[in-house]
């Protein structure tokens, strides 16, 4: 997965995933607190919610993220699907 998040800082971004799905947040503020005096000053905030279902189920616990230059990439290993076992009837 490969979200772009221009001008969003690490700190600001959760993800909680599940085994078939991932959950992105992210809330984006003004940083900058200049010490001028003004008659009207706007905030800037924004936020961005996505939650992505996973085609195949994955192990959440060996999950790896990284934010590099606005650009989020999550990574999981697909878990192996179960073999078919002969059960014998005694």
């Amino acid at each position: 997965m490969l979200p772009i998040f221009p001008g969003v800082e690490k700190q600001d971004i959760k993800l909680n995933a599940t085994e078939d799905s991932l959950e992105i947040k992210a809330e984006i503020k003004e940083r900058k607190e200049e010490k001028l005096e003004y008659a009207y000053r706007e905030r800037k905030y924004a936020g961005f919610y996505r939650l992505v279902n996973l085609p195949v189920k994955v192990n959440i616990s060996k999950a790896k993220a990284t934010y590099k230059n606005g650009v989020l990439k999550v990574k999981f290993p697909k878990i192996e699907s179960l073999k078919k076992v002969n059960v014998p009837i005694e």
